[in-house]
């Protein structure tokens, strides 16, 4: 059985259909995939950019966080220096005033002894204390302590009577 020409190209046109049909889901199919390999690619490059940008931003954040820590560091030394620059000046003015007392005094034979009467008093006070308190501290004698303290007693009563 012969098929008459437009018989076949019907079927010429039937198969030309179905191949340009089959082309065309294919060419979507493809265009479908690469739209979605697309979207994929992208939003794993706008993550890694997100996490550059953040990591950047954490960066940044220390770096100023430090740059605070040493600033609140350097006004807390200055503070600190200019304390003890006070501190030294009110005791060279100390020094300065005694000094000039003392030379006074020294004019007034009176006045001078008297001075270093009871700055040898103030002086075996201290020593008197701070030698009991440590003897109370290391000894659990009480005989051996009262005997050490009577004794610096005598000896500061000797003293004060020399000066008198």
């Amino acid at each position: 059985m012969a098929l008459s020409d437009a018989e076949v190209d019907k079927q010429i046109r039937h198969m030309m259909n179905f191949i340009e049909q089959e082309a065309t889901e294919k060419a979507e199919e493809i265009d479908a995939k690469a739209e979605e390999e697309f979207s994929i690619e992208k939003g794993r490059l706008v993550q890694q950019e997100k996490m550059k940008i953040m990591t950047v931003y954490e960066k940044r954040e220390k770096q100023i966080d430090l740059q605070k820590k040493i600033q609140r560091s350097n006004l807390l030394n200055q503070a600190r220096l200019k304390v003890l620059k006070q501190r030294d000046d009110a005791i060279q003015t100390l020094l300065e005033d005694a000094r000039s007392r003392l030379s006074s005094v020294r004019q007034n034979r009176q006045q001078y002894q008297e001075l270093v009467k009871n700055l040898i008093i103030q002086v075996g006070a201290y020593v008197f204390t701070v030698y009991c308190s440590k003897l109370f501290r290391m000894s659990g004698d009480f005989r051996q302590q009262s005997i050490c303290c009577s004794f610096l007693v005598r000896l500061l009563s000797i003293i004060i009577f020399l000066l008198v």
